[in-house]
């Protein structure tokens, strides 16, 4: 399977599966929709959480929620990765697709390795937080 971020666990099992949009002003719905297409054409990852990452967005879902269901967790990520745009001289609205990349590894690293409270705002209480911890992140495919 085709992922753009899996993360694995210190035992080796898949945590979290990560997709990258360098998309703004997204919605529940258009995460709801784009998660169901994707599971249509190349099928669900086994980790314990999915999720979307747009420039302003994340979107979370637990394992073993149905294909085309909402987001179990929705978090604003402005405030986040706000500092992190500024760090390269970019803004939301200017963000490159490159850059967003670049961005979203360097946030995932440090909730993995760094959990500090203003770069996990609204997951707290979602599991993930926890799930991450020493996790390894890999590019590309998911098993």
């Amino acid at each position: 399977m085709r992922y753009d971020i899996a993360a694995y666990g210190p035992n080796g099992g898949l945590v979290a599966v990560f997709q990258a949009r360098p998309r703004r002003g997204t919605d529940k719905e258009w995460a709801a929709q784009f998660r169901s297409n994707l599971f249509d054409h190349v099928g669900a990852p086994d980790g314990r959480y999915f999720v979307i990452v747009t420039i302003d967005k994340l979107y979370l879902w637990t394992e073993g929620t149905p294909y085309d269901a909402p987001p179990t967790f929705e978090v604003d990520l402005l405030p986040i990765l706000g500092p992190y745009y500024a760090r390269i001289g970019a803004t939301a609205e200017t963000m490159r697709a490159l850059e967003f990349d670049s961005v979203m590894m360097r946030w995932l690293r440090n909730v993995a390795y760094f959990p500090r409270p203003e770069i996990v705002q609204g997951l707290e209480h979602t599991g993930f937080v926890e799930a991450m911890r020493d996790a390894d992140l890999e590019l590309g495919d998911a098993a």
